[in-house]
């Protein structure tokens, strides 16, 4: 393992990953299923137990992460009337949890980290750390120690071990070389117009069909500032490079059509389609090689978040796993949960 570490990021896209595979820590125990659980642990996966004190310099650790990207009161947002503290704290345990079965099978794998490695990510850590005094006052005051740091790093390690594996097999899965693949899609050329509402895309339709020109428009009224003064021009672009609506909707059109409105989170979207461009088309430019590379990459990145929660909850089927979020750290002033809730996969 060569990458750098930032200690905390992959615990975001696991989390992410976890929040979208329904596995909750929070589901209610099977009737009769009566455990006498230690306050101080939050979960056991199999024999192994994980600590609430873990937890809790872990939560920490990642808040440190959220606070320097978002700002110092990010953790107190409101998402869908929860703080966002204790929504990260549900979802650490999930990933705590994803660590223990992710090391067992990388282990059982023949797999073992390299010493060299988690040295180097952990002085990288430690020099970007020097820099920072208040957060190294706040790991100082929950007794988080180098040990502790090393540990999390190592954790981190193996997560993204098994996320590259995913990674790489996507991509070897992929097959552009095939005859059969010639002729297929591969990229598209489009321009679009963004607009604010569905309303007001429905009237530049209207003004479209009336014989407007697309760049005109595109030029007097789309709302993204990045191509608005081109024409609405988007260039090329490939699957896994657009959000996913806007993508099917581009892929789906024939060259010289415009699309009705899609809608995305930035808002409704006008497509015109200029242009396809097949695997042959790339293989025939001189640095094609290098291209259809780096499309294998994108292809394999447009799967990876769905196949990497799939593979996770294929891990986590193969264990007893018990988790106890009332006895997840509260933040100060907020009661626990009142409710005994465990899940056994």
């Amino acid at each position: 393992m060569k990458r750098v570490l930032a200690i905390g990021l992959i615990l975001v896209l696991v989390m992410s990953s976890v929040a979208c595979s329904g596995n909750d820590a929070a589901t209610n125990q099977s009737a009769g299923d009566e455990l006498a659980v230690s306050p101080d642990v939050v979960a056991q996966v199999d024999d192994e137990t994980i600590e609430k004190a873990v937890l809790s310099k872990a939560f920490t650790m990642l808040a440190l992460n959220y606070q320097a990207q978002y700002g110092p009161d990010v953790l107190e947002k409101d998402v869908n009337g929860k703080k966002l503290a204790d929504i990260m704290r549900r979802e650490l345990l999930d990933n705590l949890i994803n660590e223990v079965v992710v090391r067992a099978y990388l282990e059982a794998d023949g797999f073992t980290l390299n010493a060299a490695d988690l040295e180097k990510n952990f002085q990288i850590y430690k020099e970007a750390l020097a820099k920072d005094s208040k957060s190294m006052q706040v790991l100082t005051e929950n007794d988080i120690d180098d040990d502790f740091i090393k540990q999390r790093i190592a954790a981190e390690m193996y997560l993204i071990e098994f996320y590259d594996r995913i990674k790489q097999q996507l991509e070897d899965a992929i097959d552009l070389d095939s005859a059969e693949m010639a002729n297929q899609v591969i990229k598209v050329e489009a321009q679009h117009i963004l607009l604010p509402t569905l309303e007001e895309a429905n009237q530049v339709i209207e003004r479209l069909a009336d014989g407007e020109a697309f760049a005109d428009l595109a030029k007097t009224l789309s709302q993204d500032p990045g191509s608005a003064a081109s024409g609405g021009n988007l260039g090329e672009f490939g699957k896994g490079m657009m959000v996913k609506p806007f993508e099917d909707a581009a892929f789906s059109l024939k060259v010289g059509e415009v699309s009705q409105p899609v809608e995305t989170q930035f808002g409704f979207h006008i497509i015109k389609l200029n242009k396809q461009i097949t695997v042959a088309d790339i293989k025939a430019k001189p640095d094609g090689a290098a291209e259809l590379a780096q499309i294998k990459k994108q292809l394999a990145e447009s799967q990876l978040s769905e196949v990497f929660t799939n593979e996770l909850d294929k891990l986590r089927a193969g264990h007893e796993i018990k988790a106890f979020p009332e006895n997840l750290v509260e933040p100060a002033g907020q009661t626990t949960d009142q409710e005994t809730t465990t899940t056994t996969e």
